[in-house]
């Protein structure tokens, strides 16, 4: 059974026959010290007792944690530094899946064999399920004025979290998905929401600058595969080939052709035959985490920075 609520802010909320939980991370992260100090405690403490929040990848783990504070436990089925397209989660996380109060996945053509290990671990009671991209208004849309057109309903590409700015939909729905279980603490949740949102516009600036240094000769991505297709929209980069959609040939031809500085391989993703072009070709070689985090980022914040450090030098950029 599937139940859509529309809620004040437009979220769309899919109610399953699921169960989710767990904890493997717990209080504050995220915000900073000084961000904290400012926001409402909550009305009610539920710290000895806190909600149970199962979510599909890392990067969600840290929106969660920064949402709900010491009144949230998080538990995360996807590892850092694993492919959420084929990463099936390990079977030890069922009773979390069966515990929880509230679960957020991405999209289910983006994590299909994690969607799946939800679906076999249904507890019997229905707790909140959100899918992320419901909630993000669609980049590739033109939006009305009365109510958004979502990124689900149009197919985007689900890589929607590599924008700071749209990344600022997912923060609200889990912010609004906690509040809709706990509603006593909605002004503490509200809060941090917006301290998190005004970080995320500051992340948005800051990735600007940087990659504004990189000459426009080389203001091209080529990657394993198309996950950076709206962070190149939002910073005027072009996704000039990617092995899964190119092909070994393909792409041969065209980094032949194009000879960017460098190519990106993607943690998580096999790059053999990405690595071995681009060597062949004498074009360097960068890492950089997209789909998930690896294991030397302590949060979404760091993980975007030192993607767009990244890229900026690869390219050329100062």
């Amino acid at each position: 059974m599937i139940l859509r609520i529309l809620v004040p802010s437009c979220l769309v909320i899919c109610l399953f026959t699921l169960g989710c939980g767990g904890s493997d991370k717990e209080g504050d992260s995220g915000v900073t010290a000084t961000a904290t100090e400012a926001l409402p405690p909550p009305a009610v403490d539920r710290s000895a007792f806190p909600l149970k929040v199962v979510v599909s990848l890392p990067i969600f783990a840290d929106m969660a944690q920064i949402m709900g504070g010491d009144q949230v436990t998080v538990t995360t089925l996807i590892p850092a530094g694993e492919n959420p397209h084929e990463y099936v989660p390990s079977d030890d996380l069922a009773d979390e899946v069966g515990a929880a109060d509230l679960i957020f996945y991405n999209a289910s053509d983006f994590e299909g064999p994690t969607e799946r290990f939800i679906t076999e671990h249904l507890a019997p009671r229905p707790p909140l399920v959100i899918d992320m991209i419901r909630d993000v208004p669609s980049p590739s849309a033109d939006q009305p004025v009365d109510r958004p057109i979502y990124a689900k309903d149009v197919g985007d590409d689900p890589h929607l979290f590599l924008d700071p700015l749209l990344a600022q939909s997912n923060a609200e729905t889990i912010s609004h998905s906690m509040i809709i279980v706990d509603g006593a603490n909605t002004a503490f949740y509200d809060a941090r929401f917006i301290a998190y949102k005004n970080q995320l516009g500051g992340l948005d600036q800051t990735t600007r600058e940087t990659l504004g240094s990189i000459p426009e000769a080389n203001r091209t991505v080529v990657t394993q595969h198309n996950s950076l297709v709206w962070y190149a929209k939002r910073y005027g980069l072009t996704v000039a080939g990617t092995m899964d959609d190119d092909g070994e040939e393909g792409l041969r031809e065209k980094l032949q052709q194009s000879r960017p500085p460098a190519v990106f391989s993607e943690s998580g993703f096999d790059s053999e035959a990405l690595t071995s072009i681009a060597s062949e070709l004498g074009i360097r070689v960068c890492d950089i985490d997209t789909d998930n985090v690896s294991d030397e980022d302590t949060s979404y914040l760091e993980m975007m920075e030192a993607l767009a450090s990244k890229i900026s030098e690869c390219l050329g950029g100062s």
